[in-house]
């Protein structure tokens, strides 16, 4: 379909009011935006900060370990090396199978 240059100066000049009234009306929102984000920020910080009962009072210093706990390289580093070629595998097949679906979805889209 053919679509003259007159044509869509005409739409083009047609639309322009509303555009430039959009173009303000966002200038306005965005402002809103700003008032609003201030006031919820002013608000909560307003509300206290409650700590478990549980919690020591002081600083680092007087903090105490309880237990360490790591997900990976427990036994050894052959075993984080191994865990981490496997953890590699599973990501890479993961991502190759994502590759897949996304070309059958793109040449679906565009038939």
């Amino acid at each position: 379909m053919f679509v003259s240059l007159c044509s869509v100066l005409r739409y083009h000049r047609a639309f322009l009011p509303s555009g430039k009234n959009l173009k303000e009306s966002l200038v306005t929102l965005e402002e809103d935006l700003v008032k609003l984000k201030d006031e919820l920020q002013h608000v909560a910080q307003s509300i206290p900060n409650m700590t478990h009962p549980d919690v020591p009072v002081g600083g680092e210093d007087s903090s105490a370990i309880r237990q360490e706990v790591s997900y990976f390289c427990q036994n050894s580093l052959n075993s984080c090396v191994d865990e981490g070629i496997l953890l590699s595998k599973v990501f890479l097949k993961t991502f190759i199978i994502f590759l897949c679906r996304l070309v059958v979805h793109v040449s679906l889209v565009f038939q």
